[in-house]
């Protein structure tokens, strides 16, 4: 079995969609499918390829849901642009006792933010702590960021950035691309300000970097210092459109 889920991690990562409907076939062929790790492979692989109702069709088929499973229906339906479908299994998740953990709160974080669920993501970043016991990280704060940015709220994210991450000059490439990309929309004060601490070379040197595949951490001038941990809130905030 261990085979076919990596064929399956393969297929997802290359959006083989052809090849895992094949190993999907294999895994019913042999009656895998009450498998819970192969089941969240195929949930994996379906959700990567964009291919949300199958990915739901097996979640909902697992007789055995763990952390991994409804970590992966969270993650699918916030990557495909489901937001309010993404909180709806989050909130089923713990009503079936589940506990979330760190990465399933960067995805429901992430998906508040792209629908600017401002007060559900608040929410559900004020309870990490006290409610679930989880402790929020970096990535985390990087996300209730770009939530009140995306939201055109650059005043509060301003805010929450120097009482909780230490001010702007602590931030990392995500947290600057958020603050960016709003201000293209709402505002250009924080673009003076991210420009006056050399960010825009540095976000451009990013994505070059990125696309030579020689990217590294690196430090802007002798007072910004990047946190490579905080890439796990994922770089796209910088190369894409983050408004869009």
């Amino acid at each position: 079995m261990s085979v076919l889920v990596s064929v399956l991690t393969a297929c997802a990562y290359l959006g083989a969609l052809a090849q895992g409907f094949w190993v999907h076939s294999l895994v019913k062929h042999y009656n895998y499918e009450s498998n819970p790790i192969l089941a969240t492979a195929l949930v994996d692989m379906y959700y990567k390829c964009g291919r949300m109702e199958l990915a739901s069709s097996v979640f909902e088929a697992m007789t055995y849901k763990d952390t991994g499973a409804w970590n992966a229906i969270i993650s699918g339906f916030a990557m495909n642009g489901d937001a309010m479908k993404s909180v709806q299994f989050f909130d089923r998740m713990i009503a079936s006792g589940n506990q979330p953990n760190e990465t399933i709160f960067v995805a429901v974080l992430s998906a508040c933010s792209h629908a600017k669920m401002v007060d559900e993501g608040l929410l559900l970043f004020g309870r990490m702590d006290s409610v679930y016991g989880v402790e929020p990280r970096f990535e985390h704060r990087a996300c209730v960021v770009y939530l009140l940015a995306r939201a055109g709220k650059l005043e509060d994210a301003e805010k929450f950035i120097e009482e909780n991450m230490g001010g702007i000059e602590k931030g990392d490439a995500n947290v600057w691309g958020g603050l960016l990309g709003a201000c293209r929309v709402y505002g250009d004060r924080i673009w003076r300000k991210l420009s006056n601490m050399k960010v825009l070379t540095y976000l451009h040197t990013i994505c070059t970097r990125k696309l030579v595949g020689k990217w590294k951490p690196m430090d802007i001038g002798n007072e910004i210092k990047i946190d490579s941990s905080a890439e796990l809130f994922g770089s796209q905030v910088v190369a894409a459109n983050p408004m869009n």
